[in-house]
């Protein structure tokens, strides 16, 4: 192993190249251990890694001192797939479902070649998912995201001495989706985080809270085993069923974020994101090229 192997990541693994990846400002550690033989290795190493992103004198770190809202594993796939995606939460938590995930990771696959065409599959512990790297739209990614299941309709909770209401919504991954304005911006942290861990959701639910209006929503999104994200692709297309259902097929909904815009739309497969992904190499591969 080399000094930059041990400064980015734990020992004992095979071959992995690092990129620091962002989806509409979702950051993630992004690990291709493609040529690193042993996928459970990595998978075993995947929640204390990612626990390891948080640190103060984590290399990974942005620029800015930020720190990475997960682990992507780019890896070898299990069945009729091309790829196949692992994800860790900062907590060291494996969630089943993330779309800026997936977008990011579709980036990096096809800039460096480890696929030769644009549209392409790649296996999630959500299912497979087809995506599309879009040649002709700069660094723009579209994945689909299955079909949305309502969990329960209209749901009040209480929380920190009030009652809200909002919808629960799976997208292979669990959602509560806040009714539009019903929360100010000074109580997103508090509550977002108190339902993230509420006994309605045993599992835990990742917390969308709507402003704004239903035309161009702007959206912040508490995420269950992060906190508060720039951006969420899963959490993007609940709020984008629980506004619009079915009518998506007709016209997709462009949706605010703090880290900028996703579209949201429909096709016979289900829900369909789009959106900006950037990736930068790091460690070793930090002389082979500029970010992209």
């Amino acid at each position: 192993m080399t000094d930059w192997h041990r400064e980015w990541g734990p020992e004992g693994l095979g071959a992995w190249t690092p990129y620091r990846v962002d989806g509409t400002g979702n950051r993630f550690a992004l690990i291709d251990a493609l040529d690193g033989g042993s996928a459970d290795a990595f998978i075993h190493a995947g929640p204390e890694w990612a626990r390891g992103l948080t640190a103060s004198d984590s290399p990974w770190r942005s620029a800015e001192g930020r720190p990475m809202d997960g682990l992507i594993l780019l890896l070898p796939p299990q069945g009729e797939g091309d790829l196949r995606m692992v994800i860790f939460n900062a907590d060291g938590s494996r969630p089943e479902a993330c779309g800026n995930a997936l977008r990011c990771l579709v980036r990096v696959a096809f800039d460096m070649g480890r696929v030769g065409r644009p549209r392409f599959v790649v296996e999630t512990d959500a299912g497979s998912r087809a995506v599309d790297a879009l040649e002709a739209q700069g660094p723009a990614t579209r994945v689909s995201m299955g079909p949305p299941r309502l969990i329960r309709g209209r749901v009040e909770i209480e929380v920190n001495g009030r009652t809200v209401s909002g919808v629960s919504i799976s997208m292979g991954n669990p959602h509560f989706v806040v009714d539009l304005n019903s929360v100010t911006d000074g109580d997103v942290s508090a509550i977002g985080a108190a339902i993230s861990i509420h006994p309605e959701f045993p599992q835990g639910t990742n917390v969308e809270f709507l402003f704004g209006d239903v035309v161009r929503p702007r959206v912040r999104v508490w995420e269950r085993g992060v906190g508060e994200t720039e951006a969420c692709g899963s959490g993007a297309c609940a709020v984008a069923h629980s506004l619009y259902g079915s009518s998506l097929i007709h016209k997709p909904l462009r949706l605010d974020l703090p880290g900028g815009e996703l579209l949201v739309g429909r096709d016979t497969h289900g829900l369909w994101l789009e959106g900006f992904a950037t990736w930068e190499p790091v460690g070793h591969s930090s002389r082979e090229g500029a970010k992209r």
